[in-house]
């Protein structure tokens, strides 16, 4: 499991990383595993939460309120969305199916 970083802008430089931890928690979410997330259709809400996961490893205090008021003030979504899809593409092997580009950087 890939332990690189992806750098967001938001009030300062802020390092997406989804080690097991982040992973699970992705999972969680939408209650399936992370190669069958239809990253397609992501809602907003959805994609805060995801973007928590993947923050909380450098900051224990950001709360998804907190998450979302950073993303109103500094976000661009297209950019965001592309970091997002950088960052959980880093994170899984080539070999997860339905992972890389295919469904993640569309």
């Amino acid at each position: 499991m890939s332990k690189a970083f992806t750098v967001i802008e938001l009030d300062k430089h802020r390092n997406l990383r989804y080690g097991y931890k982040a992973l699970i928690e992705v999972e969680e979410i939408f209650g399936v595993g992370i190669a069958k997330v239809n990253w397609d259709s992501l809602r907003l809400k959805e994609m805060a939460n995801i973007l928590l996961c993947g923050l909380k490893h450098e900051d224990n205090d950001l709360t998804l309120e907190k998450l979302i008021d950073l993303l109103d003030e500094f976000s661009d979504i297209n950019k965001l969305a592309d970091k997002l899809a950088e960052a959980i593409d880093n994170a899984l092997p080539d070999e997860v199916e339905g992972s890389k580009k295919k469904n993640v950087n569309k």
